[in-house]
């Protein structure tokens, strides 16, 4: 048995030597992305990249940066940094992802192998060497630094991925009560179309700390009453968070200013006190 390992390790080795491109996939995969987003073929488009960066991270910061470290060109537009949907998973992490489209696959492969080596927000990442293969953080790699993968997406369909896996994934009396809601139109789940819907930084909020399964109609009788309207679509369910005991809403507001309002009105402020008492405290801040 010793023996057959051995031969297989010494087999493996020399596949490694003869071909580069397995040890070139085997390092890109190496990353703390999710596996529908790694990409290990060659001949795919390689003009879209997902980088992740830190939760606070606002699409104008990731464009900076961006700019800053060398991976792409001056007139990149900010349109092209996508942020990960809100509706997504919801789960505690420092971490978020930005979806990033490249003019063609050649400016691709250089944004990629410059995040690599510069990976962004780390501390002298706009000083590191830029050098594909070379790590510019670490003794171990890039595993703790650099968090880019391709994906053969572009960013509707990768948003749009993200959000139908959340959907699909549900228990059937929640789908049933979304299909519900749709027939309504009233807080069903967020969706591409909605999530990438133009003019809309600064102008929605996440509202978390609300009683489950609030019916959206007495949510839309308490913005009434802190002094916010809302159009008929305005708000949107999230999926609750596992083992979670309270949900969380995304309302639309009619402007920025509105939007900031509601924040202030809401963060840290308890649900309805006069008839829930103090046990529903609310958190909420503006969606960028």
């Amino acid at each position: 048995m010793r023996t057959s390992l051995r031969l297989l390790q010494e087999a493996v080795a020399a596949t490694r030597a003869a071909n580069p491109s397995v040890v070139r996939d085997t390092f890109r995969r190496s990353t703390r992305m999710s596996s529908a987003d790694a990409a290990g073929r060659p001949e795919m488009d390689t003009k879209y990249v997902v980088v992740e960066v830190p939760y606070t991270a606002l699409p104008t910061d990731v464009h900076r940066a961006l700019r800053e470290v060398g991976a792409v060109p001056k007139k990149f537009p900010l349109s092209a940094v996508v942020h990960e949907p809100v509706g997504g998973t919801r789960k505690a992490s420092l971490m978020t992802r930005y979806h990033l489209t490249a003019p063609d696959s050649k400016s691709g492969e250089t944004m990629y192998n410059v995040l690599m080596s510069r990976p962004l927000f780390a501390a002298g990442s706009a000083r590191a060497s830029a050098q594909p293969g070379r790590p510019a953080f670490g003794a171990n790699g890039l595993k703790n630094e650099a968090r880019v993968v391709y994906t053969s997406r572009d960013a509707f369909g990768w948003v749009d991925g993200i959000l139908r896996m959340v959907s699909r994934n549900q228990k059937p009396d929640w789908q049933a009560s979304q299909q519900a809601a749709q027939a309504q139109r009233l807080g069903q789940l967020p969706d591409a179309e909605w999530a990438l819907a133009p003019n809309m930084s600064g102008r929605r909020v996440l509202l978390r700390g609300l009683p489950r399964e609030r019916p959206i109609e007495l949510v839309r009788d308490f913005l009434r009453e802190v002094g916010v309207e809302v159009d008929r679509e305005g708000i949107k369910r999230l999926v609750n968070a596992q083992l979670g005991s309270r949900s969380a809403l995304v309302v639309t507001c009619k402007s920025v200013a509105d939007a900031h309002y509601l924040a202030r009105r809401t963060n840290k402020a308890p649900y309805l006190k006069g008839v829930m008492g103090y046990e529903y405290m609310m958190r909420s801040h503006v969606v960028w």
